[in-house]
This record gives structure tokens, C-alpha cells and sequence, in this order.
């Protein structure tokens, strides 16, 4: 799901920092930004730079020029090369299923159509190669050349390609060294910009809730009516990443930054409770989930994907689903581990998950299990069929939902035939 989210590490403009009446999308009215004027305004950068992070340039920087239309080709490119017709189909699948994108959305082309919109930098790991983007105005090349080269020096001391940015089973571990990656170039994005002020962003205590605040002020059309998933998900790794890096560096200032990418953060929970990283060191349980052929679901069902949701997106679903007043982060907190498993039957037009999540505690078991069977009643027109304290089974549009309590763990079969239900549980478990 967050593969696609997750190809390039990219610079989305946060407008309240860099970009205050949405610039960025306005180059048509500005001078292309030139070869030459590139290369003056990373040799102005690349020092200060290495002096607020600590680290020099061992070698040359190699950078590049694209415009808008090369940079939608360069995307389509890195798509079909990094995921399979199949991963991104299973992808659009969950997420409808799960609520958080709506069936008609094309997943893979709206995510290209709005990189291209968004993105005002990039820093291509894989070829270790910085572009620009031509249409971005001159005046704001500066601050995305301090963002993107920051990811250049931490390729060249840290070596990037050996992070699990590339991870296909597991996307929460993923964006969460995303985020890491993301919080740090931001960090060094912002002291470069405060620096000729002679302040640093560790002095502004509020800089991260400026940050959340500046969201709604992202400017593009794609991005205005991207789904609430979407846009989530895009800037998670700027803003959580960034006010998870500010409490790494209070530790031991940048050296203890530098000692993360040794053992970088696994989950989104530790990028979203630093504590859980710093002290104490709360890793997530790797969960289990045997697959299911056609001798329990039945004929043409077959298995597409499996993948882990993590905190933050389990309680995205809760956003989802919940109005404000109903809605409770409590649900997600305690998060230890989970696996989503979808299954599809092409002929009868039916989608199935089947997820196994675990928790820190039986109460914080308990608390998802209730939350989750309130988000069952406010996506389907069920039918209560039978329930007891651990368990409930309802029947909707969509064939039988099972939610069963066990312990720190929380079972939940969505959209499963009914003939399949009893060995399908005693299978799962």
C-alpha cells in the first residue's frame, strides 16, 4: 500500500516553512531555474550544510534538471520498475476494502499525478543523483537544494540503500525510516533557513505543531482532493519525522543521530512515541498468519497480498470511520504488531482480509476490539448474528464479519463466506 507512497524520497513543500502562497505551483510565472544557477546554489548550500549537520562531502554530488513532464515519465518509470501490475492492484484492493480510498480512484495514476504537482525536489538514492525541478521558482530552489542535499550527505556517510526503504512485506517499517530519513532533512532544511538569524530550530518548542497547523495550507489541486489516507500518508515522514528526529537530538545532539542509522526505528509507534525508540525500546512483535487456499475459502478464491498497517494507519482507520467526538486515539495505542492478509474472488466480485493484530496489553486488546466492532457498524448494514464478550459475528452486504478477542490479540475476518468461517478461525489462530 505505502510502497507506492514510498519510491522516491521527495521533497513536498510544507507552505508555512517554504512556501507560504503555494509558489511552487505557480513556476510559469517565474524564470527557469538554470544549470549554472544550480551550481552556484549548491556550492552555496553544500557548506553550511556540512557545518549545521556535522558531516562533509567526501565526494561530488552528481544532479540533474527535469521538468514537470520529465519528472511524471521519470515516476511512471520508477513505478513499474519498483512494483508489479499485481502489488499495485492488491494495494487498491485493500485500501477500498479498509475504507480508506474510494473504488474508483486509479491508486497509481492519481499517486503520479500528484508527485508530479507536489514534488520540488528529489534525491534519487538509487542512482545517487539529486534533481531539481526546472518549473519550481528560483527564489525557493535554495531552501529544496538544502532539503534534498541533506539526503545526499546522509547517502554518502550512511548509505541509504541499505535501510529497508525497499521493504515489499512490511510497510509500516518502511515509512517509518521514511520518516526518520524525512525528519532529518527537514531539521536541516530549517536550521539552514534560521541560520542567518543565529537560531536554531531546537529553540522554537513549537516548531512541530506549526508544522501540523501548516497542512491544510498544502497548495495543488491533486493534492485538495486526495483522499484523507493520501494525504496522511504523504506527509507523515515530513512532519512526525521531524518532531521524532528533534527528540533523538536532544539526547546527544547529532551524534545521536548518527547512532540511529545502527539501529534505525521499526514502526511507526516509535516514530509517533520517540520514547518507545529512546528508552524504551519497544520493538514490534513480528505476527504470523498462515495463508488460506481454496480448501477453506472455497473455489476461486486466491490469496494477493499481506502486509503490515501499523499504528498510524490503524488510526487513520479510526479517523476514518469515527466522527471527531466518537472518534479516540486510544484505539491504536498500544500497538504491537499486525499482518493483513487479502484474498480476492474475481467471480463473485468479492474482496476478503483476514487480520491478525497484537497488542501491549489485554486492556489495550480489549480497547481496539471494542473500537474496531464500532467501525464494522458504521461501514456495513450488518446484522448481528451472534456475539459474547470476546467475540461478535455479523452478517452484511459484503458476507460475514468475525471479530474474536483472544488474550493480547485481536482476530478479524472481514468479508468471509460463511461456509468458510469455522475452519478458516481455528486455521488463523
Amino acid at each position: 500500500m505505502r510502497k507506492l507512497i514510498s519510491l522516491l524520497l521527495v521533497s513536498v513543500v510544507i507552505p508555512i516553512i517554504s512556501n507560504p502562497c503555494g509558489a511552487a505551483n505557480q513556476g510559469t510565472e517565474n524564470a527557469f531555474v538554470t544549470e549554472e544557477q544550480v551550481d552556484q546554489l549548491i556550492s552555496k548550500v553544500k557548506g553550511t550544510i556540512a557545518t549545521i549537520r556535522g558531516l562533509e562531502f567526501i565526494k561530488p554530488i552528481k544532479r540533474g534538471i527535469k521538468n514537470r513532464d520529465e519528472l511524471k515519465e521519470y515516476l511512471k518509470n520508477i513505478i513499474q520498475s519498483e512494483m508489479s501490475d499485481e502489488k499495485i492492484y492488491a494495494s487498491q484492493k485493500t485500501l477500498v476494502k479498509l475504507g480508506f480510498i474510494p473504488p474508483e480512484l486509479d491508486l497509481k495514476n492519481f499517486l503520479i499525478e500528484l508527485y508530479t504537482e507536489q514534488v520540488a525536489g528529489i534525491y534519487d538514492w538509487r542512482v545517487e543523483t539529486l534533481y531539481l525541478i526546472r518549473e519550481v521558482p528560483t527564489e525557493m530552489q535554495e531552501i529544496v537544494i538544502a532539503h534534498e542535499i541533506t539526503h545526499a550527505l546522509q547517502d554518502l556517510h550512511f548509505n541509504l540503500k541499505g535501510l529497508p526503504l525497499e521493504r515489499k512485506d512490511n510497510d509500516d517499517l518502511v515509512m517509518a525510516t521514511r520518516a526518520f530519513i524525512e525528519g532529518e532533512a527537514m531539521l536541516v532544511m530549517i536550521d539552514y533557513m534560521l541560520k542567518p538569524m543565529g537560531v536554531e530550530s531546537s529553540s522554537l518548542s513549537n516548531i512541530g505543531t506549526l508544522l501540523r497547523n501548516a497542512t491544510g495550507l498544502v497548495d495543488g489541486s491533486v493534492f485538495s482532493t486526495a483522499p484523507t489516507w493520501i494525504q496522511k500518508n504523504v506527509l507523515f515522514p515530513y512532519l512526525e519525522g521531524f518532531v521524532f528526529v528533534q527528540e533523538v537530538k536532544k539526547k546527544n545532539d547529532w551524534k545521536a543521530l548518527n547512532k540511529c542509522y545502527t539501529a534505525p526505528p521499526q514502526s511507526t509507534e516509535q516514530i509517533l512515541h520517540p520514547e518507545k525508540y529512546l528508552t524504551e525500546k519497544d520493538s514490534p512483535t513480528i505476527v504470523s498468519l498462515p495463508r488460506l487456499s481454496e480448501e477453506y475459502l472455497g473455489d476461486g478464491w486466491a490469496f494477493l497480498d499481506e502486509n503490515v498497517l501499523g499504528e498510524f494507519n490503524v488510526d487513520l482507520l479510526f479517523h476514518q470511520h469515527f466522527t471527531q467526538d466518537n472518534y479516540s486515539s486510544k484505539f491504536a495505542n498500544g500497538w504491537n504488531g499486525d499482518l493483513l492478509q487479502i484474498y480476492e474472488n474475481k467471480d463473485l466480485k468479492k474482496v476478503f482480509i483476514a487480520w491478525l493484530t497484537t497488542w501491549d496489553t489485554d486492556n489495550d486488546a480489549k480497547e481496539f476490539f471494542n473500537g474496531y466492532s464500532n467501525v464494522v457498524q458504521e461501514k456495513y448494514e450488518e446484522k448481528l448474528v451472534s456475539s459474547a464478550p470476546h467475540f461478535f459475528l455479523w452478517e452484511t452486504r459484503e458476507d460475514m464479519v468475525y471479530l474474536e478477542l483472544k488474550g493480547h490479540d485481536v482476530l478479524i475476518l472481514e468479508g468471509i463466506p460463511f461456509h468458510s468461517l469455522n475452519q478458516v478461525i481455528t486455521h488463523a489462530w
